[in-house]
């Protein structure tokens, strides 16, 4: 078994993937410690009972937090950058005089993809591989979410990214098309692997749809930022009203855009079409989907999202519920194949709405087996059991190659 140095910026009480992943690997014997910030995402706020001198040595479920410093996110531009700046900077000072030596560094690469520095920074000194878990492209997304704007520091941030690939000892992509961008901008082949997201347990815990009742909800889970595309449910609920479809949006999460999203909502007059939740946990969500009829993904237009396989998609597959997405590449892909909802193009209003009365549409014989499709596609394609010996065999390739 194998020592771990995980490098996240956002680690338990943040729900992100990463902690079933940690959670996973002490199951299975593995000393795990994760690096992390102070608990801050996705409110902006640094969560009760943390602060810049609380906290910052934490255990849970077996696993050593090591939390660094750094300023909270807020709700702008300057406070994200300055977030993700700090960690940077507290980390690459940790990096450099650190006493810790784990066998593997393993860096979860969703936004900020600075951390990988530390992380390599870290491997380079101690003489220890690194793999990153690539979930997003940087400095693509910044740039196309408009949170910078400046050609040198864009240009700076993709020369970064490329020396952190190059140190790399391993770059596993969570879609076959992130791999290939990677391969066409330099990358080695043999450096990069595929490796699928899953859900957590207490999505595959939800029964299979029987039938569709009314009225029918459509929930949304998971960040609501920017690049989620979620401006477009305000104008959908408008043409749904007009149409006088009866739906109702669940949406579950906060984030950089909510407060925009519920004044639009306010600005059309259709408060009667939705529902927003807040934060809530993974098995709150669940119980959600298992009384919804659809669940709903969408992303800003731009063909850098379609390379992305978001990870709510797994845990609408995993639970069973028939999706609506707003998407294009990857994640169109998954759905028509397993058969299991509808896609229209990102950013078309008319075409959601069409999608929304098709769906409410389908006779009940349809939508079970719809939901069928969707676990039977989940177990066959991103078994949680699969991927952990996936990993499993990887850091025994690797650790036997160091030792």
């Amino acid at each position: 078994m194998a020592h771990l140095l995980v490098v996240s910026q956002y680690f338990q009480p943040e729900q992100v993937r990463i902690n079933e992943l940690c959670y996973e690997w002490v199951r299975r014997g593995h000393k795990v410690t994760v690096v992390t910030g102070i608990p801050n995402y996705p409110q902006g706020k640094f969560f009760p009972g943390y602060g810049w001198l609380r906290k910052r040595r934490e255990s849970w479920q077996g696993i050593d937090i090591i939390r660094l410093p750094l300023f909270p996110r807020g709700k702008n531009n300057l406070r994200l950058i300055l977030n993700y700046l700090s960690f940077h900077l507290s980390g690459s000072l940790w990096a450099t005089f650190s006493r810790l030596k784990p066998d593997l560094i393993f860096v979860f690469g969703i936004s900020p993809l600075t951390k990988a520095k530390i992380a390599t920074r870290l491997g380079s000194r101690i003489h220890k591989p690194v793999i990153l878990y690539l979930q997003d492209l940087w400095p693509e997304t910044l740039e196309v979410v408009g949170s910078v704007r400046n050609k040198f520091i864009l240009n700076w941030i993709k020369n970064m990214m490329q020396k952190i690939y190059e140190k790399c000892r391993l770059i596993l992509t969570t879609s076959p098309s992130l791999s290939e961008h990677l391969h066409s901008i330099g990358v080695e082949k043999e450096k990069l692997r595929y490796l699928p997201q899953f859900a957590e347990d207490c999505y595959s815990s939800v029964p299979v749809k029987q039938s569709l009742t009314l009225p029918v909800n459509i929930v949304y889970a998971g960040n609501i930022g920017y690049a989620q595309g979620l401006e477009i449910l305000p104008e959908t609920a408008y043409e749904l009203s007009k149409r006088k479809v009866p739906v109702r949006f669940i949406i579950i999460g906060t984030g950089r855009y909510a407060e925009k999203l519920s004044q639009r909502i306010r600005d059309l007059n259709v408060e009667a079409y939705f529902l927003m939740t807040g934060k809530l946990s993974d098995k709150e969500v669940a119980e959600y989907l298992g009384r919804s009829g659809f669940a709903f993904l969408s992303f800003m237009p731009s063909s850098l999202f379609e390379m992305t396989i978001p990870a709510k998609l797994q845990s609408y597959m995993a639970a069973g519920v028939p999706i609506l997405a707003v998407a294009s590449g990857e994640t169109k892909r998954i759905v028509e194949t397993a058969q299991c909802g509808f896609c229209s193009p990102m950013g078309n209003i008319q075409a959601l709405a069409d999608n929304i009365e098709q769906a409410l549409a389908i006779d009940n014989a349809e939508y079970v087996a719809m939901s069928q499709r969707a676990q039977t596609y989940y177990r066959e394609h991103f078994d949680k059991s699969v991927a952990m010996q996936t990993l499993d065999s990887i850091f025994a390739d690797i650790k036997g190659d160091v030792d």
